[in-house]
């Protein structure tokens, strides 16, 4: 019982060490950034923004951040390895190995005089209100949250996504009585949590943990309906289902449209740069045995969305052992993910059901966690070449995402190391060494791949590549500051994710003090790096929308966390204090799961009428020119299409552009705009399909003065677009007439 004891005041040490910790990194990250900016905003700078090699359609979009970037870039870089370092150093007893330290020594300095200086009552005070620091740290942390949540969730349902400023400005009764719901959930919600785990806490088994494996099943069982329901009523379409709406005109079409050129025969980074990465490479064989469609490849999608949450979920039910937090954790994760708050909340009538995020930015991070998970357990060659090549494809497959799996990865094994190091026993020299060699591998795996794509790439597009198309979207968009938004610095989500990835990076370095060879650790480390590295997409364009999107490393790392608090506590190695930091984060679970509850009503309704309506035409207009399009061609023909849903029409019609460049969709620069218009002027084609009034698009230029040399063979029924033929392949010039007009 005296050994117990003097455990539980050691952890309940350790845990305020912990909070106060993290108090100070983040206190020191706010001050760095006014530093920071202070620094940037007193030397001269040149506008970076050049508006003149845009679109003119295009400027307004324009909103660069260089101040911004300067003090994000530098923080990102040195906040978490200093994190880390400064965990090492307070929480490492091995009094040589921190002397290794410069920054240890300094600290360890301070730390003496500060022993010194401090009155004893002081001293005595703090020793006492140790339970009330862990408190106060577990409030804080929900303060953020709850106030942002309070402010946001309510406006989301209401007003859908708009910012704070107009938030004040639009206060009508209707957002003031959701926010005292809001309130008043909340409040009940985690008091109720409180007391319920309070229960456990003292009677250390609770009566959900009789249920034994009934509970996982029924768990897993509800996951996965889930999941199904939520590929059902949103997720898959088939041609028939597009419409004029933007959700299917802008991110959709970006898509779809490299799919479609590289399934024509088309070669990417030789003949067009995709947006979004090489995964349409990646996809061709598959649809080479597999016919190729749009619905088929969104059915594709769908799969790769059940298995990258389903990898998701798995992971966590092998390390979270609470079954509350596992079931609430999944119908979170399916929240956030793939727009289903959007789509329950019904705010996307003017937003992207098929964001580009999912999955194509999200499926390889997802995958990496549970190919993460695999090497932690049994750090074999297999499984490190298994986590190595997941990072290697997912870069190929999209570079933003892909790249920061070969980091995370990377950055583990260095702390790992690191960690290993410090502990100054000699016993774990074969696990430094092992850490040597899997950095190593894991680099030369990563070029070896990139090398045999790029190869690839060479050979069967006959041509040398435009290595610029690589990063070009990356500069049109951070550099030139293309549709980017500014961080929120009032009370903000955002702020509680960093200070998620923050306390992780914290958590990492203290298991790895007392056990070095601590599997948790890694994991905590690999997600609190890789959800570093996902925020970055967010710092770009500041949007709650990928805000949520990119989060989800977040909500695994909270879960975790708050697992063990509850482990600690039933064990007897934690007080009962603890229990006001799972409650916070079950709180937020609990919030982040009910609209999908309030959901599955709506979801299961528009399940089945589309599946009723599959075969009538959501849009008569584009339906028609779809089918008008395929009477005066056929698959493999190569046309030039200048209309709307270009990369739709591309796809469903089995056609490729014959002019090399991006798609409409993609095009955002003049001088992309004058090589295309010049293509289309000075090289004759047999067909080109020009859209007209609603489905023309503009280019800001006059596309007449390109196309006067072709003449019009038909107009479809709509009247909604034209197919032309160059003259000199036609006998004579024809104006539509009959029923082609």
């Amino acid at each position: 019982m005296q050994l117990k004891t003097m455990k539980q005041h050691d952890n309940q040490d350790n845990s305020a060490s912990i909070f106060i910790l993290f108090f100070i990194l983040s206190a020191i990250t706010v001050f760095s950034a006014f530093v920071l900016a202070f620094i940037y905003s007193i030397f001269p700078h040149q506008n970076v923004s050049d508006t003149s090699v845009l679109l003119p359609g295009y400027v307004s979009d324009l909103h660069p951040k260089p101040q911004e970037h300067f003090v994000f870039i530098i923080l990102i870089l040195t906040i978490p390895l200093s994190a880390f370092l400064l965990a090492l150093t307070v929480f490492n007893k091995n009094k040589l190995a921190r002397k290794l330290w410069p920054i240890a020594y300094i600290l360890d300095s301070i730390n003496q005089r500060l022993q010194k200086c401090t009155p004893v009552f002081i001293k005595t005070k703090l020793h006492k209100n140790k339970p009330h620091i862990i408190v106060v740290g577990a409030l804080l942390l929900l303060t953020l949250p709850l106030l942002s949540y309070l402010i946001y969730f309510p406006f989301l349902y209401v007003h859908g996504e708009v910012g704070l400023s107009d938030a004040m400005r639009h206060l009508d009764p209707e957002f003031i009585l959701v926010s005292i719901r809001t309130f008043v959930f909340l409040s009940l919600t985690f008091f109720s949590v409180k007391y319920w785990y309070t229960r456990q806490y003292l009677r250390v088994h609770s009566g959900l943990s009789k249920c034994g494996g009934y509970c996982s099943l029924i768990t897993w069982i509800i996951c996965i309906a889930a999941i199904l329901l939520q590929i059902g009523a949103f997720r898959i379409y088939n041609e028939l289902a597009i419409t004029n709406e933007r959700k299917w005109d802008v991110h959709f079409d970006a898509v779809i449209y490299s799919i479609g050129q590289v399934m024509g025969g088309k070669t990417l980074l030789i003949d067009l740069p995709s947006q979004y990465g090489l995964y349409p490479e990646l996809l061709r064989p598959l649809f080479k045995v597999i016919n190729f469609s749009v619905l088929n490849l969104l059915a594709f999608f769908a799969v790769l969305q059940s298995i990258s949450l389903l990898s998701i979920c798995w992971v966590i039910s092998r390390v979270v052992h609470d079954r509350l937090i596992r079931f609430l954790f999944a119908i979170a994760l399916l929240t956030i993910s793939y727009g289903t708050y959007m789509y329950i909340l019904d705010t996307a009538s003017g937003e992207p059901l098929y964001y580009q995020y999912f999955p194509i930015r999200f499926f390889w991070p997802a995958l990496s966690v549970i190919a993460f998970y695999g090497f932690s357990k049994k750090p074999t060659l297999w499984n490190l070449l298994l986590i190595s090549m997941v990072g290697a494809v997912g870069t190929i497959w999209n570079l933003d995402t892909g790249l920061m799996i070969v980091l995370a990865f990377a950055g583990v094994l260095v702390g790992k190391w690191l960690a290993v190091w410090s502990s100054g026993s000699d016993a774990y020299r074969t696990e430094r060494r092992q850490v040597c060699y899997a950095l190593l591998i894991h680099f030369s795996l990563f070029i070896v791949i990139c090398t045999l794509m790029l190869s690839y790439l060479f050979l069967k597009g006959h041509g040398s590549i435009n290595v610029d198309w690589l990063f070009k979207y990356q500069k049109i968009f951070y550099d030139l500051g293309f549709c980017l938004e500014s961080l929120p610095l009032f009370p903000h989500p955002w702020m509680s994710v960093i200070g998620v990835y923050l306390m992780g990076i914290i958590m990492t370095a203290r298991l790895w003090v007392s056990y070095p060879l601590s599997k948790k650790a890694d994991l905590l480390g690999f997600l609190s790096l890789l959800g570093l590295g996902l925020f970055v997409y967010y710092s770009g364009r500041s949007t709650n929308f990928n805000l949520i999107a990119s989060c989800w490393p977040a909500l695994c790392i909270v879960a975790i966390l708050a697992d063990n608090a509850l482990r600690g506590m039933r064990a007897g190695l934690l007080s009962h204090e603890h229990v006001w930091l799972p409650s916070a984060v079950l709180t937020i679970i609990i919030l982040l799961s009910v609209p999908f509850a309030l959901g599955v009503v709506k979801m299961g309704q528009d399940s089945i009428s589309r599946f009723k309506s599959r075969n009538i035409p959501a849009n008569e207009i584009v339906s028609n020119e779809l089918q008008f399009i395929r009477e005066h061609s056929k698959p493999g023909d190569e046309c030039v299409i200048l209309s709307a849903h270009q990369g739709f029409y591309y796809a469903a019609t089995k056609m490729a552009s014959p002019i090399p460049g991006p798609g409409f969709i993609e095009l955002l620069l003049k001088v992309e705009r004058d090589h295309f218009v010049d293509h289309l002027a000075q090289n004759k084609y047999g067909c080109v399909f020009v859209g007209l009034d609603g489905s023309a698009v503009d280019l800001g230029v006059d596309l007449l003065q390109a196309i006067k040399g072709y003449n019009v063979i038909a107009m479809n029924s709509k009247k909604s677009m034209l197919y032309l033929t160059s003259q000199h392949l036609s006998t004579s010039p024809l104006e539509p007439t009959g029923t082609e007009r």
